[in-house]
């Protein structure tokens, strides 16, 4: 598969398993789920999120 991986001590917890990323992975590879790489326009969210633009 194409995808960084990353040790599993930075992304795995009680909510996020093992499971539930390699599942993802599973999604992403075969198109169930998309990520989009568009710039244009803040995506709609469940979460909050404060855009501060270009913080350097």
């Amino acid at each position: 598969m194409n995808y960084v991986q990353l040790a599993p001590s930075t992304h795995f917890s009680d909510s996020f398993t093992e499971a539930d990323y390699n599942d993802l992975v599973a999604k992403m590879y075969n198109g169930e789920i998309t990520v989009s790489d568009a710039i244009d326009a803040m995506p709609a969210t469940a979460i909050t999120v404060n855009d501060l633009g270009t913080v350097k």
